[in-house]
């Protein structure tokens, strides 16, 4: 009675640390993702900073000049000037009719920066 039991309690212990194995393999093994997802709202510029003209060189309708499809470039600083470029990333970005577009810095193949030169105040421009 006592082998059977000890086989027993052999057998689901050594399940038990198996799965654990596989377990902290798997989260060992797999990298965070270098992402920050951001929001924002795009406006025109005032007139004067437009050549007069106005916003984008588009009619100042409401709800028409900015909705559609913008190409959009990011920039992350390190420093309140702007002289520390820690990262950079243009992409395609959906904007609504009211200037509001979200967007996921560090996707594709332009990850962000190691946590460890993000680990600071940082930036956006």
């Amino acid at each position: 009675m006592f082998s059977t039991r000890f086989r027993f309690c052999s057998i689901v212990l050594g399940a038990l640390l198996l799965s654990a194995k596989v377990v902290l393999a798997q989260s060992s093994h797999a990298p965070l993702p270098r992402t920050l997802s951001y929001q924002g709202v795009l406006t025109p510029p005032p007139p004067e900073r437009s050549g007069g003209g106005g916003g984008w060189g588009v009619e100042q309708s409401p709800g028409n000049h900015l909705a559609g499809t913008r190409l959009l470039t990011v920039t992350l600083y390190g420093d309140a000037n702007g002289t520390i470029k820690l990262w950079q990333g243009t992409m395609n970005t959906n904007v609504d009719s009211s200037g509001v577009f979200n967007c996921l810095l560090g996707s594709g193949d332009n990850p962000l920066p190691e946590p460890k030169v993000m680990d600071r105040p940082i930036w956006l421009g």
